[in-house]
């Protein structure tokens, strides 16, 4: 059991909010406390991490930056920087936080969830989401939408990368294994398409197993699932 001092005097103990699927109540541990929140952006956990503690000589050896939005002071000096020398910044937008914006004006691969779609550009149809957000001009820019697959700007044109049809154990990180996956097929091959069809199979391969991080293939599972799904 953590206590508030182990924690920080920024939490606090928060009551019950949900059962697991055996009835047990489940308690989170803490919560950040908005007393302590930042007045200017107006979000607690706008500076979990500082400036200062960036290792910008790892930052700029990379080739691909991945970041989702969390520690968005920290994150838009490394977008920035990373951007400035040529690695790709590659920028998982999930939710909506104060100063996103800023991050994205240096993100080079904008994948965004269905939620941050709609409501950032006030668009409930997906495609004319999209349409607005290619304006932000990162040099991919596409939305998630779960079991339906996926669609980006490619060419001038809308594409579509359906889902693998698979039976799912826990979706938990499906999402997020997705971002990094494209990221890294993309730095491998350039082609978007090819980038969505891999993080598809890296996200269906992860949901056949209970945990956000158990079920996250190995590259030679993806290259095998792949090989057995061929389009």
């Amino acid at each position: 059991k953590l206590t508030q001092e182990e924690l920080g005097d920024s939490a606090k103990y928060i009551k019950i909010t949900t059962k697991d699927k055996n009835g047990r109540k489940i308690k989170p541990l803490a919560e950040v406390d908005q007393t302590k929140i930042d007045e200017d952006l107006k979000y607690a956990g706008y500076n979990l991490m500082v400036t200062s503690e960036l290792d910008m000589e790892l930052i700029l050896s990379a080739k691909l930056l991945h970041l989702d939005g969390h520690n968005t002071a920290a994150a838009i000096v490394a977008a920035e920087e990373a951007q400035k020398h040529g690695v790709l910044v590659n920028l998982d937008a999930g939710t909506i936080r104060p100063g996103v914006e800023k991050i994205m004006e240096h993100t080079d691969i904008l994948f965004t969830s269905e939620y941050f779609a709609r409501t950032w550009t006030k668009e409930q149809d997906l495609e004319k989401a999209l349409l607005k957000l290619v304006k932000i001009g990162a040099k991919v820019t596409g939305v998630t939408m779960g079991d339906k697959g996926s669609i980006a700007f490619d060419k001038g044109k809308i594409i579509h990368c359906p889902a693998f049809q698979v039976t799912p154990v826990d979706t938990t990180g499906a999402g997020d294994v997705f971002h990094s996956a494209f990221g890294v097929k993309y730095v491998e091959c350039g082609d978007i398409y090819e980038s969505m069809r891999f993080a598809s199979a890296v996200s269906a391969i992860k949901c056949l197993k209970l945990g956000g991080r158990a079920g996250i293939p190995t590259r030679r599972q993806v290259d095998d699932f792949l090989a057995e799904h061929q389009s």
